[in-house]
């Protein structure tokens, strides 16, 4: 499945990505709470364009979904059609450089420290530069 698929069908039965591919089972939802995420704590997706790592995936209920990613592609014909889903997103670069392609705006260039925050319906994707 595609990332986006995947989106799809966890904003079609209400949970996240986390709950979907997690393996444990996990008691009620409360408001206090805290995750503490280590390399063996985390869900791993690999795709074309990305390594995804789900950070705090063992909290069910978010209102966010922290996702630590390495951008693989390095050119939009690499990387394929522009990505669409529900959804913003709020990219910081920790190490290195990517630039930022979206449908309505031209390619941002993003170093170390820098970010961005835009809407996940509009068409979206990364590459790496550095």
């Amino acid at each position: 499945l595609t990332y986006d698929k995947l989106l799809q069908i966890c904003d079609g039965i209400g949970i996240s990505v986390t709950e979907l591919l997690s393996l444990e089972n996990h008691g009620p939802v409360t408001l206090t709470r805290r995750s503490v995420t280590r390399l063996d704590n985390t869900v791993r997706q690999v795709t074309s364009n990305y390594d995804y790592n789900y950070l705090a995936a063992d909290l069910v209920g978010k209102r966010m979904v922290p996702i630590m990613t390495t951008v693989k592609a390095r050119t939009l014909e690499e990387f394929g059609p522009l990505y669409h889903h529900p959804g913003e997103e709020f990219v910081l670069v920790l190490k290195g450089e990517i630039e930022v392609h979206t449908e309505h705006y031209a390619p941002r260039k993003l170093a170390t420290g820098e970010s961005i925050y835009i809407d996940s319906t509009m068409g979206h994707g990364y590459i790496a530069t550095s």
